[in-house]
């Protein structure tokens, strides 16, 4: 997951959208998103030790307690266990924010060198993770409130980074991702693209000239 030793961001997280995400407006007639995300670490590891997660915002947003759900899954296995997640609070949360703030902050000074806010904030989590239960592929569940701010074909960018609790994000090395939160026009479609490279093609014609050749000769 990270090292004691090294340090700085490391972009070994993909995450990738599970299915279109639910809209809906809560009790109170607020309306939020609930997306479902299929997450690969890029390493290996086999220490057992809590892990400290953030995810960034905007100011004007929540997650409920229960908002924010992992499981992991064991390819060996294939069963996926649910991680237990513990929303962070009191000087637990502060000090993680201001790890996360120093690394990337929520706050900027604009020409006049007055410091002003980004109208973003970080949120953070505490998870009990455990290799051999729960492996390197993940998926999640959050949901998100409000949402409807975000244009209906537009998007908002999440955020994520994390690394053991014993590691401090200023100072040591962490992973961190991004997960694009869609709006509700946006259709759940993956189109692949092939293309054929120019050495590919060139190759293809060589062979199709080499056969034209042979069957000269034949005659």
């Amino acid at each position: 997951m990270s090292s004691d030793t090294a340090k700085g961001a490391q972009q070994q997280a993909k995450i990738r959208q599970k299915q279109k995400p639910d809209y809906f407006d809560d009790a109170g007639g607020v309306h939020e998103i609930t997306k479902q995300s299929y997450v690969d670490l890029d390493l290996s590891t086999s220490d057992l030790r809590n892990v400290n997660l953030g995810l960034k915002i905007r100011d004007n947003q929540a997650i409920e307690p229960d908002g924010f759900k992992i499981w992991g899954r064991v390819t060996a296995t294939g069963a996926w266990k649910k991680m237990t997640v513990t929303p962070l609070t009191g000087s637990d949360l502060t000090e993680v924010q201001r790890q996360l703030n120093t690394v990337s902050p929520v706050t900027y000074k604009d020409a006049t060198g007055t410091e002003r806010s980004t109208g973003e904030k970080w949120l953070a989590y505490k998870l009990a993770y455990d290799p051999t239960k729960h492996g390197f592929l993940f998926k999640t569940e959050l949901t998100l409130k409000p949402f409807d701010y975000v244009p209906k074909n537009g998007f908002q960018v999440v955020t994520s980074a994390f690394t053991y609790e014993t590691v401090k994000f200023d100072e040591g090395h962490y992973i961190v991702g991004t997960s694009i939160l869609p709006g509700e026009d946006s259709d759940f479609d993956h189109t692949a693209f092939r293309m054929k490279s120019g050495r590919s093609a060139a190759k293809g014609k060589k062979k199709k000239k080499a056969k034209s050749r042979k069957k000269g000769k034949r005659k």
